[in-house]
């Protein structure tokens, strides 16, 4: 076991399920509809993303039909492309803020991450939205190098 898994999902409204990962304390939510399931945010890297999947196909509520991404932070999005893999060109669906921002930093989050990708320790000190990096963490008045 990579340490991804969840305890798997958990109905908590009629057709809404929720899944948490320990990995990033990410929260996946899937949303049953006529056509399938609206899967909301994709984890953060491939491997992650596949055991989400494998979490919803054990539900066994339907076919993921549709993703939205609540926001660019690569632990929300860098799943996207294996749940496309897995279940064809699914619609993406976030604020065009989302979209920018992703494009913006996409690339140089997994270049800064690729060395490390199963410590989550390495991360804590890049702040999404800003490529500074801090001496102490930013509530105690750090200032950017």
């Amino acid at each position: 076991m990579t340490g991804f898994t969840g305890a798997g999902f958990r109905e908590v409204a009629d057709r809404v399920w929720v899944a948490r990962y320990e990995w990033f304390d990410v929260n996946i939510t899937l949303i049953g509809g006529d056509r399938g399931l609206l899967v909301v945010d994709t984890h953060g890297a491939a491997s992650a993303a596949r055991e989400v999947i494998d979490d919803v196909r054990r539900l066994g509520a339907g076919e993921v039909t549709g993703i939205v991404n609540t926001h660019w932070h690569f632990d929300h999005t860098f799943g996207n492309h294996t749940f496309r893999e897995e279940y064809g060109a699914l619609p993406i669906h976030a604020h065009e803020n989302a979209r920018d921002e992703l494009e913006k930093w996409g690339e140089e989050v997994k270049q800064r991450y690729a060395d490390s990708p199963t410590t989550p320790g390495a991360r804590t000190s890049w702040r999404p939205g800003s490529c500074s990096r801090t001496r102490r963490s930013p509530r105690r008045g750090a200032r950017p190098r």
